[in-house]
């Protein structure tokens, strides 16, 4: 799984969450209460063949290629702060056609994927004091990136959330940049990665809103959720064929 990367190419990395990393059980959504952050590694000299496929798709289904695909809305179609173009998946053939093509899409688009998955309920009930989600997923990435990156530069573009959980994240990045990660020292880091950058959703990067339709899925999968009815959601099978190794998915607590 792992021969889609080659050695020396740069590397981007797109990282976005599912699920609220609040670990106050009363005040989560204890219909969704897991949290995950993924990234989808692509090599720069793909990237561009990747987002004129994917953007072609957009003009094609919702008219406009900057359309911004958020998994969120796409299901709340509805709701008052979504586009309202997403209205065009209220027609159960359109919105069939949609999952079905992005599904065919995403198994052949070349990129692989890594997965954080924190299960809330368990950790608060084994630990007293239970690490941040995010900061303990975004390090567990940070080490995944590293390894299926090989020895090329990287990039790293996580989507923005709010400025105070930006600063945080802009400093716990900091810091490892300093001091290094539980695998790789400081050194490697500061050789290898040449970019980390937060992004506004509103920046229409391809590779976050690929982020953003896989993290769903694998929230659901953990949750224990039955699949939706085929032609209603990406199946977790084809998240799954993405995962870059086998080292790709954590799962906490085990």
């Amino acid at each position: 799984m792992d021969s889609f990367i080659r050695y020396n190419l740069p590397m981007m990395a797109f990282i976005d969450e599912s699920g609220d990393h609040n670990l106050d059980i009363k005040k989560a959504d204890n219909n969704y209460n897991v949290f995950v952050l993924g990234t989808v590694l692509i090599e720069k000299t793909e990237y561009p063949k990747i987002d004129a496929e994917f953007k072609a798709f957009k003009k094609s289904f919702f008219g406009d290629e900057n359309f911004i695909i958020h998994t969120a809305e796409l299901i709340r179609p509805m709701h008052k702060d979504s586009d309202p173009r997403n209205k065009v998946m209220l027609n159960k053939d359109k919105r069939s056609e949609f999952y079905e093509f992005m599904s065919t899409w995403l198994t052949t688009a070349n990129f692989r994927a890594s997965f954080a998955v924190i299960k809330k309920t368990e950790l608060t009930g084994q630990y007293i004091t239970p690490v941040n989600p995010y900061d303990f997923c975004f390090e567990n990435l940070l080490n995944r990136i590293m390894y299926y990156s090989k020895s090329s530069a990287i990039e790293i573009y996580p989507e923005c959330r709010d400025s105070n959980l930006d600063k945080r994240l802009t400093a716990d990045f900091k810091k490892y940049f300093e001091v290094g990660i539980a695998f790789y020292k400081a050194k490697l880091i500061q050789e290898r990665v040449r970019c980390f950058e937060l992004k506004k959703k509103e920046e229409n990067l391809t590779g976050l809103q690929i982020a953003d339709l896989l993290v769903s899925p694998v929230g659901r999968h953990f949750l224990g959720k039955n699949p939706r009815v085929k032609g209603n959601e990406i199946p977790y099978s084809v998240v799954s064929k993405k995962l870059a190794g086998y080292l790709a998915l954590t799962v906490f607590p085990s």
